[in-house]
């Protein structure tokens, strides 16, 4: 007899069409690219960098044309064909560095008015931004230019020039010990362009890692340049709130005690007046105040301890922060926060790009060249005065001051931390890990010279109370190690019986009993000390 219900219709048909569907999902989400024309689909993920295949495909997706792919047609490259021997750029690349600067540029956001269709704008934004990063991939194939990752998403700009049009001021906020960096002009000449009443400002944040010496040169080259600026710390305004919210008082930093006025590092409240001054002067109830900066500079931390408050997240990756916001600090003063944003930016190798914080430490396969240029950068004494180490001084016939190298650094570092690999050597990259983490967060305190200025002579001050050099703290395994094998023990060794018997009495007493087996029977004896009429020990004897 058949199934109770009778014969079911057929579903041959459903089966075959059934796996059609992932297989067209899966091709639809393939060839799906970040500039999609959904508006409520595009991604505002952050992209800085990508592969010579996603660069080609982008291209020819903005560009919106097809493309046929040659065979036998490809180059073979060297290995170290992309490596540059120079780590400080030379006098050739500030040549070609200042003739290419033009193409450091911000992109432009198309002229439009209310007759413009969005549809058009957006076709006019996606051929600028195509001819835009044309330019700069003319620069990239320059054998002696180094561009660093920028931002390569479109959408991401187009916050920027959102964030632009609707603000009256733009605030960059840019990381204290490399200013130049993080500081794009031609971002203020693009502000002024949108409207030439529309003001600018640069923040240095983590300006309490500058001296007055060195805030002082900082000051002499932006008035130079006309450059309005203000020092500012939000890790010291933090701390203080913190203070401030447990009842503890804030002492002053004895540094900024003699501190003259146009050097000192702001607070909150002094940032605040700058920002009334502005709304006053502008004749206008309220003004918008656009934060604007690369990640990891503390764009977010400096809104927060603003607001006194936690108002928005905080992360050292691109792509945190999704859209614009805005943050109401007062009835006249509304900060508008732009996404982090990777400005094009030329450095001498991608070395520098590591050790300022522009790639991911935990990802790069490199780790001996930006391990050099913190040995280039900080002194010998210090490094030991660090990390309580003693690295091997220079030989007779090398210079005296001679940096150490990297290979001495990561190897002595990574025994006196335990960071060991097969046979027995150090855990390199493990330990260039570390090191750069260390020389990034400030720990390895460097900083940046303005144009024209000496880095050691500008450094001078940071490790002027430095000691020259101390005993290794951390190498205590290793120190008990090489006693035991050369037999250059600092107390004598116990020699009696391996099997030994603990007994505890009294305060600081420690009495040790040693059976040993003879023909009478169980007897203590000992070798190398006498034991006094009490039956006990020194507490000093090491078994």
């Amino acid at each position: 007899m058949g199934r109770a219900g009778g014969k079911k219709p057929s579903t041959l048909g459903r089966s075959l069409a059934k796996p059609r569907k992932p297989i067209e999902q899966a091709q639809a989400h393939k060839h799906k690219h970040l500039y999609d024309d959904d508006l409520s689909g595009r991604s505002l993920q952050s992209i800085t960098e990508s592969t010579d295949l996603d660069e080609f495909l982008n291209n020819a997706i903005l560009a919106d044309t097809d493309f046929v792919a040659e065979k036998q047609n490809f180059l073979v490259l060297e290995k170290n064909s992309f490596i540059l021997e120079n780590l400080e750029p030379t006098n050739d690349q500030l040549i070609e560095q200042a003739s290419n600067i033009q193409f450091l540029a911000v992109p432009r956001r198309p002229a439009w008015d209310s007759n413009t269709t969005p549809e058009e704008l957006d076709a006019n934004e996606r051929a600028g931004f195509l001819e835009w990063r044309r330019n700069l991939a003319e620069v990239e194939n320059n054998e002696k230019l180094v561009l660093t990752p920028f931002e390569r998403n479109l959408e991401v700009w187009r916050q920027l020039w959102r964030v632009v049009e609707r603000s009256d001021m733009i605030v960059q906020i840019v990381d204290a010990r490399n200013p130049l960096l993080f500081y794009s002009t031609d971002l203020a000449k693009y502000v002024q362009e949108v409207n030439p009443v529309k003001q600018t400002m640069l923040l240095l944040n983590k300006s309490d890692l500058l001296s007055v010496s060195q805030r002082k040169c900082w000051k002499t080259y932006f008035d130079e340049k006309n450059v309005k600026f203000q020092f500012f710390s939000a890790k010291i305004e933090r701390e203080a709130q913190e203070k401030e919210k447990a009842g503890v008082g804030v002492e002053s930093r004895e540094e900024e005690a003699d501190c003259p006025p146009e050097l000192h590092v702001i607070n909150c409240g002094e940032f605040l007046e700058v920002l009334e001054q502005f709304c006053s002067a502008s004749n206008k109830s309220s003004v918008v105040v656009g934060m604007v900066g690369y990640p990891n500079v503390g764009k977010s931390s400096t809104i927060n301890v603003l607001c006194n408050a936690k108002r928005v997240a905080e992360s050292s990756t691109p792509g945190k922060t999704k859209h614009f916001q805005t943050i109401h600090l007062n009835e006249r003063i509304c900060l508008c926060d732009c996404p982090g944003l990777v400005f094009p930016c030329f450095v001498a190798t991608k070395s520098d790009m590591v050790c300022n914080g522009l790639l991911p430490i935990d990802q790069m396969r490199d780790h001996v060249g930006p391990v050099s240029l913190v040995c280039q950068r900080i002194p010998r004494h210090v490094l030991n005065a660090t990390y309580g180490i003693s690295l091997p001084e220079p030989e007779p016939h090398e210079a005296p001051d001679r940096p150490p190298t990297p290979y001495e650094l990561l190897e002595v570092y990574g025994r006196a931390r335990g960071f060991m690999a097969s046979h027995g050597t150090a855990d390199q990259p493990r330990s260039a890990r570390y090191i750069l983490k260390d020389f990034v967060n400030g720990k390895l305190l460097f900083c940046h010279p303005p144009p024209g200025v000496n880095f050691k002579e500008f450094n001078e001050h940071n490790y002027r109370n430095q000691p020259a050099l101390i005993a290794s703290s951390s190498d205590s395994i290793m120190d008990g190690i090489e006693a035991m094998q050369t037999g250059t023990t600092k107390q004598p060794l116990y020699k009696g019986k391996r099997k030994v018997k603990r007994r505890h009495h009294g305060e600081g007493q420690e009495q040790v009993v040693a059976l040993t087996k003879s023909k009478k029977g169980t007897k203590p004896g000992y070798t190398g000390y006498a034991i006094s009429g009490s039956g006990k020990l020194p507490t000093n004897i090491r078994l």
